[in-house]
């Protein structure tokens, strides 16, 4: 019975510091014009925890592969790209979500063709780190994501969402 009594107040606590954190989601990614700078890659950050996030970096590349999407896919290799310190408020959704609109792939005129032609696919992931504001016992999280795209010239270009959880994860 003290097992047992310990075993559900441990399941407790958890449940209450899983409930007590920012959930950091990126989402909304898309691929628009650049303004004469080439394409440009733009997602939407939101935090859907019930306290603040404050975003303290992240990184993100962009890769142009023959290999097509499936839930499992190569060990991701990220390049820190900056470091920021933006607060995110609880509660939030994709339409009320911190929107990056700086992230311009330094990808060659023939690689955006073949990805815009249907030839190969266009891979977009990273990791965004945040902490919350509050007492934690994980001071600081992270949350994966990734997206991929194939075909299209009309802009905005909405990209998929991959499913790898070597990808797309929340820790």
């Amino acid at each position: 019975a003290t097992d047992a009594a310990k075993t559900n107040a441990d399941t407790a606590q958890l449940a209450y510091w899983a409930n007590y954190r920012p959930w950091v989601i990126v989402g909304a990614i898309e691929i628009g014009p650049g303004f004469g700078t080439g394409p440009i890659i733009t997602f939407k950050i939101y935090n859907a925890g019930i306290v603040p996030a404050v975003l303290s970096g992240q990184e993100v590349r962009v890769i142009v592969s023959e290999m097509q999407p499936n839930n499992e896919w190569i060990e991701p290799e990220v390049m820190l790209t900056r470091r920021i310190a933006i607060a995110i408020p609880p509660n939030g959704s994709e339409k009320v979500g911190f929107i990056c609109r700086e992230h311009k792939p330094d990808l060659s005129a023939p690689d955006w063709a073949t990805v815009f032609q249907a030839k190969k696919w266009l891979y977009f992931y990273g990791v965004i780190h945040y902490r919350g504001i509050t007492p934690h016992p994980a001071p600081f999280f992270e949350t994966g994501f990734g997206a991929w795209f194939q075909g299209g010239i009309e802009f905005p270009l909405a990209m998929q969402p991959m499913t790898s959880t070597k990808v797309t994860y929340f820790r």
